[in-house]
């Protein structure tokens, strides 16, 4: 299986090419199949005694996302690596929208309950 890591936005993305299927030897490069694998978890930046360094590690807890493409088979495991970091992209890119944001948050008039007699 190949892989690769990559850092994006507070974000360690780990994409994978894993054959689909027989393999080795005996089956032709032309008929093996790869299906894209993307593991997302989430990068916590710890405090350093100098500030001019960044100590970064993977966080135990917190944000991990498994993404399997199982309908983007490909021949090519590199072009499977591609398609696997460039979905987890996607995904990050659409998670920064929904980040919870209270300055943003316009106020909003909350109904008191009322007591009918």
């Amino acid at each position: 299986m190949s892989s690769l890591h990559q850092r994006y936005k507070g974000f360690e993305i780990e994409a994978q090419a894993k054959l689909v299927g027989p393999g080795g030897f005996s089956v032709p490069s032309n008929e093996r199949r790869y299906v894209p694998i993307a593991v997302l978890r989430g990068v916590s930046v710890g405090d350093t005694d100098d500030p001019g360094e960044r100590n970064e590690a993977v966080a135990s807890e917190g944000v991990v996302i498994h993404i399997r493409l199982s309908n983007c088979l490909d021949t090519d495991p590199y072009r499977a690596i591609q398609v696997a970091v460039a979905h987890a992209h996607r995904v990050i890119d659409a998670m920064a929208g929904t980040d919870f944001d209270i300055a943003l948050m316009a106020p909003i008039p909350i109904p008191l309950p009322r007591v009918l007699h």
